[in-house]
């Protein structure tokens, strides 16, 4: 719904769906590779995990250049305040759903 405010005029609805699913699913499996390599290796370097999850921020931006066809000026302040505002919704949702499983953990 977010992608579908910032570019209206490119595209159905649909179009904007199928690029949040692929994002997300790349979003899954790089923190899935991440969690199991934290698993196996217990002395992995916290330097490469920062890094690889701010490269997921740099890969949004080279997407949404990508298949929207924008220039990298506008495409990068699109893709922060995209971020921004997801997390906005994120955030408090995750800190509500967190706090119930230990209420009801307690």
């Amino acid at each position: 719904f977010i992608l579908k405010i910032f570019y209206f005029r490119r595209g159905r609805f649909s179009h904007h769906l199928v690029f949040s699913f692929y994002f997300f699913s790349f979003l899954f499996t790089v923190f899935s590779i991440l969690v199991l390599t934290n698993l196996i290796w217990e002395d992995f370097p916290g330097w490469i995990t920062t890094l690889v999850m701010l490269s997921t921020f740099f890969y949004l931006f080279l997407a949404i250049k990508r298949f929207y066809g924008q220039g990298w000026i506008l495409s990068f302040f699109k893709s922060n305040i995209i971020s921004f505002t997801f997390l906005t919704f994120v955030i408090p949702l995750a800190v509500v759903i967190m706090g119930l499983m230990a209420f009801l953990f307690y």
